[in-house]
């Protein structure tokens, strides 16, 4: 199959773009299973930032499927090719209508696909080779997220609820916010650190080593990659009951599902009940790369199928 991923971003996926590293992975996963894929990036993009897809400018004629990463539905509906989009958060910044019950709509859990109407929902997934296993944590627990978000993903919760306990904190991101980025720094102490923006090799390392990843999100999310990420690496997940945490984070197995703050700091003394190995063997079932392309390029047929009937 020829699938053309199509996705405004300069490449390659860096700091808390999120859907852009899944465009990625999807992508990386594509090409593993024997499938000719092609990225249609943003103009800047200087080379392909996946081994074996082709960096185009424009839709190849050969494509089969074009995959749209957003909601332009009126420029997807003029395309000739058949086309899908993923919607990467939980709601629709213009004629929401055409998403209802639209099988060309993919969200990316079914908390998202319950708030556009899709029909559609794929989890977001983690690379398994690249997000390796580790059971022997240190003793850190990790906030990671775009600091600009601030309360929204539970980071000034998070802060008061590891000096309530005295626990070691390690917060990792940035953002353009300088309000916030001081307020994190003026909160630090010997149990609490800011580390700045983590990628690569550095941002794994962190997340395999940490106790616990701090979620407790105040936002209604879709489906936070961090939370694949994490699970990948054994690392259970500390979570509101928000959005879509509740559905892809298991209480007492993968993590802890919390609905205030008491049940935070059960979760937080508790994390060591929770099996890194549990983690590991939930995220390969239901997170890896090979789940989420066997997902899509059953929706990718279907789709395929419905634009050769119509024609």
């Amino acid at each position: 199959m020829n699938v053309t991923q199509v996705c405004n971003y300069v490449a390659p996926a860096k700091n808390q773009m999120g859907a852009e590293r899944i465009v990625e992975r999807l992508s990386k996963g594509l090409v593993s299973a024997g499938h000719a894929v092609s990225m249609l990036l943003h103009p800047d993009t200087e080379k392909t930032p996946v081994n074996g897809a082709e960096l185009v400018t424009e839709i190849p004629l050969e494509t089969d499927i074009v995959h749209f990463h957003g909601w332009e539905p009126e420029e997807y509906e003029n395309t000739n090719f058949p086309w899908v989009t993923t919607i990467h958060g939980y709601s629709l910044h213009q004629k929401p209508e055409k998403a209802i019950k639209n099988r060309h709509v993919i969200a990316v859990s079914r908390f998202a696909a319950e708030q556009i109407k899709a029909v559609n929902y794929v989890w977001n997934c983690a690379d398994p080779e690249e997000f390796t296993f580790e059971p022997n944590k240190d003793n850190y627990f990790l906030w990671m997220a775009g600091t600009d978000w601030g309360e929204g993903k539970g980071l000034i919760s998070t802060i008061m609820l590891a000096k309530k306990l005295g626990i070691n904190l390690k917060i990792a991101g940035t953002g353009n916010n300088k309000e916030i980025i001081d307020f994190i720094k003026s909160n630090c102490n010997r149990r609490i650190e800011y580390i700045g923006p983590i990628n690569g090799t550095e941002k794994i390392e962190v997340l395999r080593k940490a106790k616990g990843l701090f979620l407790l999100s105040r936002l209604p999310d879709a489906c936070p990659v961090a939370v694949s990420e994490a699970l990948m690496c054994g690392t259970p997940v500390l979570a509101s009951s928000n959005g879509s945490l509740p559905e892809i984070v298991l209480n007492g197995i993968t993590g802890f599902v919390c609905k205030n703050q008491a049940e935070e700091i059960r979760a937080t003394i508790n994390i060591d009940r929770i099996s890194p190995e549990a983690c590991r063997d939930y995220a390969l079932r239901n997170f890896s790369i090979e789940k989420s392309v066997d997902n899509y390029v059953q929706i990718y047929n279907k789709i395929i199928e419905l634009h050769q009937n119509a024609h």
